[in-house]
């Protein structure tokens, strides 16, 4: 008899004494889980142990019970269909009543594994006060293998640390903000095979002189635009002429996009340094070396460090349908949270997801996956990412992103809180981002792609902090993205970002009832046919409208290889997409260059510098519909400034006919079965000065309206 059979004997024989529950425990004796006092032990053990009991009794529900602490595992949790409950009798996971379970992918060590730096070329290297606090830790030592990152690359990409639960900073140069390159010498454009150059303006770039020879020399930086962040790695430091070279060419070149003289100049490009020796000068911040042997730190004290360098998910369901996660705390890692491929029916439920390297929840295909009343934050990337659906077919996927609070996200990427697919082509089709509370996010608020999905009642502000060009809701997803609706929905205090970003050409959207508060624009329609912008409230923005014809300088037609290939990529000639999208049917029809069967009506523009913005010929507008729209000087009688909110005065004459008011307090985060309180609002934050600098996309079209042939961004 095998060891997997004599171990999983017990748990068959207690199944019918202790029902359908699994007592687990972080640490202590082996028990065969029939109670808290006699645990299984750990979390692999305890999966192993699931798949035994869902295998014994397909129809009996099983619940994992989790003692209070964290589990700390060396390798995924992963659950594949051997886990898999019905919708009757669901697998769930929880912590005990009344505790706190932590879920987290690492290595462990202790601030007494690292050793003092004595080797005086590396003293030497490191800023006077960090000689004395920075110790090293041999990596091989403790298991750790850290991948070399390539020459050119986006996000993070050495390992994650945290010390006592709590992420590190990786060192960086300025500590705060960005650096701005000198003179551009060499943009190096495509086809390209050298490197750009640059002058630098501040000497200290010759600290880094010893780096760049070890090829362990990487600046992190918006080099072509302003929504595009990307690390290269240095070939020289060259102290003589005061210039940066590269080891390889930025794909578009080095220096503005938008030129000198524009409202980019070259020159002018934002950066930082990163992974080195020389810039750990505070607490807490770390390096790995060239070679990625040795990881220095300086701890901010004693206690538990934990060093992620796995870039996997901390739990991936791999094809596992009706697996509920519930009241978790999922914690670090080099990769996502949660990963969901494929199956039906998981949940994750009232789950705090924080300090992971890459997204808090990631749902690829799948059907009917729910993320409901979670907290998500200080991820390096997304919040949530998804996909789902069959867009041939126009399926639907069926997931649902409710009631979440997801912060403070795009920690290592400027990337937006939520993606639900994104640009063309994407496999998301039915799916609802509801009543979600999202804030303080480097770039936008939620992007989507596909068809016939549903973006309601979400609140939105303090987006766009960390790029430009960017919108609260924001889609490029061209000709044949079409039936979503985004409706209900309350932006404000986001001032870098277009509130409802409709870009590239996309189509096909009804965007109605949403309430903008202080945004560079309210609604923007960047080329395309067929939206509907319908009784929305826009207040104190920049622009209250924006509608272009960029298609006519980029060539928006059947000859672009993109939209050729969009069009190509589903049967929209055949049903059911000929009756669901006649328009699209007829799109070959028209000028594809200039909007089309564009209608906006019944919206409130109040207190706004303009309120609507055409650019392009007058005559590229000639099917543009403007109906019952109502302009006022004045935006205080919808503002509450005590709470700053906005409200609907009552009995207010003059709005147009069809105005739907949007309830404030209907929207965003709800008190449900799951989440018993809301978070106050940081009214001090919103209250602040904004000190971003806004992006104004028209510059991107007038970019394109300078180049000869159209180029596309």
């Amino acid at each position: 008899m095998t060891r997997a059979i004599l171990l999983t004997l017990p748990f068959l024989m207690t199944d019918v004494l202790c029902g359908a529950v699994l007592h687990v425990a972080a640490s202590g004796k082996e028990g065969d889980g029939s109670s808290a006092s006699t645990p299984v032990v750990g979390m692999h053990r305890a999966l192993e142990a699931l798949a035994a009991r869902r295998k014994a009794d397909p129809s009996k529900a099983v619940e994992l019970v989790l003692a209070p602490g964290t589990y700390l595992a060396d390798r995924p949790l992963v659950l594949d269909a051997r886990h898999s409950g019905t919708a009757q009798a669901p697998t769930s996971i929880r912590p005990a009543a009344g505790g706190r379970a932590t879920l987290s992918l690492g290595r462990q060590v202790g601030t007494e594994d690292f050793q003092p730096v004595r080797d005086p070329s590396l003293l030497a290297r490191m800023v006077p006060e960090a000689r004395s606090r920075v110790v090293a830790l041999d990596l091989a030592e403790f298991g750790v293998r850290v991948t070399r990152p390539p020459e050119l690359f986006g996000g993070h990409a050495w390992l994650e640390l945290y010390h006592e639960g709590l992420r590190m900073p990786l060192s960086r140069w300025p500590n705060q903000g960005y650096e701005r390159m000198g003179e551009v010498l060499d943009r190096a454009m495509s086809p390209a095979k050298h490197g750009g150059v640059f002058k630098y303006r501040n000497e200290r770039a010759e600290r880094w002189i010893q780096a760049a020879s070890e090829d362990g020399l990487w600046l992190r930086g918006f080099w072509r635009v302003p929504w595009t962040r990307q690390s290269v790695r240095v070939a020289s430091v060259d102290p003589a002429t005061k210039t940066i070279r590269f080891a390889v060419p930025v794909p578009g070149g080095i220096g503005s996009k938008y030129g000198a003289g524009h409202a980019g100049k070259l020159g002018e490009e934002q950066w930082q340094a990163v992974n080195l020796l020389e810039e750990i000068d505070e607490p807490g911040e770390w390096s790995v070396d060239a070679k990625g042997r040795t990881l220095f730190f300086w701890p901010p004290g004693k206690g538990r460090v934990v060093i992620s360098a796995a870039r996997a998910a901390v739990v991936e369901l791999r094809d596992a349908s009706h697996v509920v996660f519930r009241d978790l705390d999922i914690a670090g890692g080099f990769g996502n949270g949660i990963t969901v491929r494929g199956g039906t029916g998981v949940c994750v439920e009232a789950c705090r997801i924080r300090d992971t390297a890459e997204c808090g929840v990631n749902l690829t295909g799948g059907t009917r996956h729910e993320v409901r009343s979670c907290e998500i934050t200080g991820t390096g990337r997304e919040g949530v990412r998804f996909t789902g659906g069959i867009r041939k077919s126009l399926t639907p996927g069926g997931h649902r992103i409710l009631n979440n609070h997801i912060h403070h996200t795009g920690a290592h990427s400027p990337v937006p809180a939520i993606t639900a697919g994104e640009g063309r082509r994407s496999e998301t089709v039915g799916n609802v981002v509801r009543h979600n509370r999202i804030h303080d996010v480097p770039n936008a608020g939620i992007v989507f792609g596909g068809n016939d999905n549903l973006i309601e009642r979400n609140e939105i502000y303090r987006v766009g902090l960390g790029s430009s060009d960017l919108g609260a809701i924001y889609t490029n997803s061209a000709w044949t993205a079409r039936g979503n609706i985004i409706r209900h929905n309350f932006i404000h205090h986001s001032m870098n970002a277009n509130a409802l970003y409709m870009d590239d050409g996309s189509c096909g959207s009804l965007i109605e009832g949403n309430i903008v508060w202080k945004a560079a624009s309210g609604g923007f329609i960047g080329g395309g046919h067929d939206q509907r912008l319908v009784n929305n409230l826009f207040l104190e923005c920049t622009r209250g409208i924006h509608i272009d014809s960029r298609g006519v300088s980029r060539g928006y037609t059947i000859q672009d290889p993109g939209f050729a290939a969009d069009l190509a990529s589903v049967p929209y000639r055949e049903e059911p997409w000929k009756s669901r999208y006649p328009e699209l049917f007829r799109i070959l029809d028209r000028d594809t260059r200039t909007p089309h069967n564009v209608v906006i009506r019944g919206n409130v523009i109040a207190g706004c510098e303009t309120a609507m913005r055409k650019s392009g010929a007058a005559a590229h507008f000639k099917e543009l519909v403007e109906e019952d729209n109502k302009e006022l000087q004045d935006a205080t009688p919808f503002i509450d400034p005590d709470h700053l909110t906005v409200r609907i005065p009552e009995g207010m004459e003059g709005l147009p006919a069809g105005f739907v008011k949007a309830f404030v307090k209907d929207i965003g985060l709800q008190i449900d079965g799951i989440r018993k309180s809301l978070p106050a609002r940081d009214l001090a934050a919103l209250r602040g000065k904004d000190t971003s600098k806004p992006f104004d996309s028209q510059i991107d079209v007038d970019a394109s309206n300078r180049d000869a042939g159209g180029k596309k961004k």
